[in-house]
């Protein structure tokens, strides 16, 4: 447990944090520890609030109606003990960064893909 807060609190290039800065992420270490609480869908949720989705596109992304998607986003806030999508997105960037969660497969947008073959479609 002890590896988790030194992981958050040492954020690479800002120094040693001060203790206001340790202070004001308790909030993050307590969701960090209670992450294990989340089922496999809340998991894959927490994925696209943590790559900045909002609920329309996750639902879309999921195949999912937004209902569950809301009802997924609210339970995974109640289960990392976070007030905010933002702060649980925040957490779910952590544990992506750490290979800790995975991002849901997405269909690759249709239209032109390389920068090469939009300028063809925009002359």
């Amino acid at each position: 447990m002890v590896q988790h807060e030194e992981t958050i609190t040492q954020i690479p290039g800002a120094g040693t944090p001060s203790a206001i800065e340790v202070q004001e992420l308790s909030w993050a270490k307590t969701a960090l520890v209670r992450r294990h609480l989340l089922s496999p869908g809340q998991r894959i949720v927490l994925g696209c609030l943590a790559i900045g989705m909002d609920i329309k596109a996750t639902a879309t992304a999921l195949d999912r109606s937004e209902r569950t998607v809301k009802a997924h986003t609210s339970e995974i806030m109640n289960r990392l003990g976070v007030d905010s999508r933002l702060k649980a997105g925040i957490i779910g960037y952590h544990l992506l960064m750490r290979g800790e969660l995975a991002l849901p497969e997405m269909p690759m947008p249709k239209g032109p893909s390389t920068v090469a073959e939009r300028a063809a479609v925009g002359s």
